[in-house]
């Protein structure tokens, strides 16, 4: 069995470990960060940060509260910085923007099982 450390191998000033505002942030509004003020990452990672957090809170498809969660994000250029405006959202799953969102997982997920079974 493995012996937990009492020490860290990353410091806890680490960017690796900064947290974000995600619950102020993914209010269903379009909000603008620039880099250095808001984050310190690279703009694409920030980009990944924040489609990656809003998709982990999706629920399963056969969830009875699932919803259809979607995070819309550009890069723009803020005062001559890089920077990110995005938006999350939630959309019901009987709803036309839903119903295209679920449809578009669908055939993800059909695909990916797809190439699995070619690959076995």
């Amino acid at each position: 069995m493995g012996k937990m450390m009492e020490h860290d191998m990353v410091p806890a000033s680490s960017s690796s470990t900064k947290t974000y505002p995600f619950e102020d942030w993914y209010n269903g509004r379009t909000w603008r960060i620039e880099q250095g003020e808001d984050f310190t990452c690279k703009v694409n990672s920030m980009r990944s940060k924040l489609q990656n957090e809003w998709n982990a809170r999706e629920l399963p498809m056969d969830h009875d509260d699932y919803m259809v969660h979607y995070c819309i994000t550009k890069l723009v250029r803020v005062n001559g910085k890089a920077g990110i405006e995005f938006q999350a959202v939630k959309y019901d799953p009987d709803s036309e923007p839903g119903r295209a969102r679920l449809n578009f997982r669908r055939n993800l997920q059909e695909q990916s099982r797809a190439r699995k079974a070619m690959n076995s």
